[in-house]
């Protein structure tokens, strides 16, 4: 093969490379979007009676198992907790208050601003299918 004939292979054959894209390096990845977030007030009463249970413990979770956080805080004595900059998920809502049934449920929280009833049996009481165990008004 002559010299001629090589180069011109090579030369015929760099205008085939010179289209090809060259990757391009990306800025930093964006971070995750975090969730907006909420507010969420927890009433938590007696099913029987509706009065008010004070320092009933109330634990809200969310997230999955790599990224998981929970907040915790006890009723006052008008049987309310309040919780603030929930992110706007689904939650699991779980209640232990002493001589009660522990209570759990989930919640999506889709509002700036969320409540919830929740009804509490008293530990040892005929259970019932009664609907007021269920969470109210959210």
């Amino acid at each position: 093969m002559s010299k001629g004939l090589f180069f011109g292979m090579v030369l015929a054959a760099v205008p085939v490379l010179w289209p090809l894209p060259i990757a391009r390096q990306q800025g930093p990845a964006e971070p995750p979007k975090k969730p907006e977030m909420a507010n969420l007030v927890v009433r938590v009463a007696d099913k029987e009676t509706g009065k008010a249970v004070p320092g009933a413990d109330i634990t809200v979770a969310w997230g999955d198992l790599d990224d998981s956080d929970t907040k915790d805080k006890s009723t006052l004595a008008d049987g309310t907790a309040k919780f603030k900059d929930i992110p706007r998920l689904k939650v699991k809502i779980q209640v232990v208050a002493k001589k009660y049934e522990t209570f759990g449920c989930f919640l999506e929280l889709k509002k700036a601003e969320e409540s919830i009833d929740i009804k509490l049996q008293k530990s040892g009481s005929p259970a019932t299918s009664d609907p007021t165990s269920a969470p109210q008004g959210h």
